[in-house]
């Protein structure tokens, strides 16, 4: 009968770790499908990761890009400013020359006036002489 409960006690343990093994394999089952998901997410974090990185260097590209366009942009208004401060130098020059040749133009005018009034009273004076001249 000890033997018979010894068969018995041993065949209750060798189901015990049947259940124990099967309890373990599918542990190990769950913890493999775990394994797999945090895989998945490592990898999706990655890649975001990897998008974020190439969206960082289009961004920093782009930033390179506009600090050129606007250094140009700054020169190109530098050099405009400098052909203005020309122009306006140049535009003022020929007001005052402008200004000078109309005030010897008007001196001349002036003279010219008064050489042809003195001419018209001498011209006059003339004609009245003669006018006179032939009267008598």
């Amino acid at each position: 009968m000890d033997f018979l409960r010894t068969i018995d006690q041993f065949a209750t343990q060798i189901s015990n770790t049947e259940h124990k093994i099967t309890d373990i394999r599918e542990a190990r089952k769950k913890i493999i499908q775990q394994l797999d998901s945090a895989r998945e997410a490592v990898s999706r974090a990655g890649d975001e990761a990897q998008g974020a990185k190439d969206h960082l260097s289009s961004v920093v590209a782009e930033r390179k890009l506009l600090e050129q366009a606007s250094t140009g942009l700054k020169q190109r208004n530098n050099g405009m400013r400098q052909e203005i401060s020309k122009e306006l130098a140049t535009a003022e020059t020929l007001k005052e020359e402008s200004k000078k040749r109309k005030d010897e133009f008007l001196v001349e005018c002036s003279a010219l006036e008064k050489t042809t009034i003195e001419t018209v009273a001498q011209l006059d004076a003339e004609r009245i002489a003669r006018a006179d001249g032939c009267d008598q």
